[in-house]
């Protein structure tokens, strides 16, 4: 059952990297797909030898968080890389005037980017411990 995962990996692989059959694996939901929904099905395949419902669930999860993600990242991305200036500000309902510029804009998505991370490091090590236990 993992002769699949075998093959078609590398063809994923070089074909998300190399931006091959026309950008159709290289954009959202190609990401989410390749780094994401793949892996967990390719890793629970390669311990457990049968695919199950759990698993399947498992790489949706990753697949939408991947997904997610990607959002966050290109957007942060974006705005590290290529802003250069952003003019107005922010007008709060209280009255209160906030600046509109880069770092202000950029920290949700980093903030949030940070907390997916550790979130699914720790997910991981909770999965872990309990086959452990």
């Amino acid at each position: 059952m993992l002769v699949p995962s075998i093959v078609v990996g590398p063809l994923l692989v070089v074909g998300y990297n190399a931006d091959l059959l026309g950008g159709a694996l290289h954009n959202d939901a190609g990401f989410a797909a390749c780094w994401g929904a793949f892996p967990v099905l390719t890793g629970h395949v390669a311990e457990a030898h049968t695919l199950a419902a759990a698993p399947v669930l498992a790489a949706l999860g990753a697949f939408v968080l991947s997904l997610a993600q990607r959002y966050l990242s290109t957007s942060a991305r974006t705005l590290r890389r290529h802003v250069v200036a952003v003019e107005g500000t922010m007008r709060l309902a209280d009255g209160s005037v906030r600046p509109s510029v880069p770092a202000t804009l950029l920290a949700p998505g980093e903030g949030a980017l940070v907390g997916m991370s550790w979130a699914v490091v720790l997910v991981a090590a909770a999965l872990a411990v309990s086959r452990m236990a």
